[in-house]
């Protein structure tokens, strides 16, 4: 079969060119041993507990017609591809892409990798912190040696700026991906130390159920010996609290700020919306400006009222929301790169344990 590019335009248009793939399939046009690339370059929305994957946008569809990356087809094709032996990359470069990784079940020739984990959004687009560009540029530099898809992410994911955090289904990634889920969760961070060994082992045995056989006992050791011992560890867990602390300061601060005001029937306004139209104090300057540009409200008897009686307050919070705002990106900034070295760390060490047999990341060349 020859080289076929999938070009994604309207969601119908990408179920037309998967329905043509599925027949290819099934028509026996690509052979064992052939390698398939599916690219997802889109913006990612989160999975909802109840799905199997995350949803993606099409460039030529609207927010209500997203690709499920669940799709019947497509899971046909990554499904019967891989139990004829071809060997499938799937790459998702989406907000929220970790969740894509589920997918991988069961699957013995197929590597998938995202661009981020299942809880954050992607920076996709961003010069320096675009994984998907960065993969590609680093794969284009990178040896005949070097070019199986586990070498070329991991040399992506230490080397990229941005705040993602990549994923790789292999099994080394599931032992990391349940110490990283286990070790930043809210419940093991924030609970009691006396509590802290109860709420451990729950969370333990939910992992150990889905991790290979050869692992179990690797990633509970890991777990026991360094969460309170590594310096590493220690300071990654103080920096996911503090990051933590820092979001609830702002859920508490935002409320205020975006509470809408009413200020008549169906009017609601909010303090940002009218701040331009006032000076310090809450006094009123730009009145001929607010009726210009069709915010006659932000200057009614009600809206100067309260303007008045809590425009300092809302100064003052809008202020310390800037100055969290900053304080946040640094310590995000700060919590990425230790987390790129920490990753890397645990990945060579749990690899040389695990003897893996299986990897289809790594025996995938491109």
């Amino acid at each position: 079969m020859a080289d076929q590019n999938i070009s994604l335009g309207s969601l119908e248009a990408v179920q037309d060119q998967l329905k043509w793939l599925k027949q290819e399939i099934l028509a026996n046009r690509i052979p064992e041993g052939s390698q398939v690339v599916i690219q997802v370059s889109s913006h990612g929305d989160e999975k909802n507990e109840k799905d199997r994957a995350h949803k993606v946008a099409m460039p030529m569809s609207d927010k209500n017609h997203l690709l499920d990356l669940a799709d019947p087809t497509l899971q046909f094709i990554i499904q019967e591809l891989d139990k004829r032996k071809v060997k499938v990359a799937f790459f998702d470069f989406s907000c929220y892409s970790g969740s894509s990784l589920d997918l991988a079940s069961g699957t013995k020739h197929t590597c998938f990798i995202s661009s981020s984990n299942r809880y954050n959004a992607s920076e996709a687009g961003i010069e320096v912190g675009d994984f998907g560009q960065n993969f590609w540029q680093i794969w284009k530099g990178s040896s005949e040696t070097q070019r199986d898809l586990e070498s070329i992410f991991l040399k992506t994911r230490i080397e990229n700026k941005g705040f993602d955090l990549p994923e790789i289904s292999t099994p080394t990634h599931q032992v990391i991906r349940a110490i990283w889920d286990l070790y930043f969760s809210t419940e093991l961070l924030t609970s009691p130390k006396e509590n802290r060994e109860q709420v451990f082992g729950t969370l333990l045995n939910c992992y150990n159920q889905i991790l290979p056989t050869n692992y179990k006992k690797m990633f509970e050791d890991l777990m026991k010996s360094f969460f309170d011992n590594d310096p590493e560890f220690v300071e990654l867990k103080a920096m996911s609290l503090r990051l933590k602390k820092m979001a609830q300061q702002a859920d508490k601060i935002l409320p205020f700020l975006k509470t809408p005001i009413e200020i008549g029937p169906q009017v609601r306004l909010t303090f940002e919306q009218c701040q331009n139209y006032y000076e310090e104090g809450g006094v009123l300057k730009g009145e001929a400006l607010a009726i210009k540009e069709g915010k006659p409200g932000c200057i009614g008897p009600m809206m100067k009222s309260k303007m008045r009686e809590s425009y300092q307050e809302y100064k003052q919070l809008e202020q310390q929301l800037s100055i969290l705002s900053m304080e946040q990106q640094q310590v995000e900034s700060d919590f990425r790169q230790k987390e790129r070295e920490v990753y890397q760390r645990f990945y060579d060490l749990i690899q040389d344990e695990g003897k893996e047999k299986n990897n289809s990341c790594r025996e995938f060349k491109l």
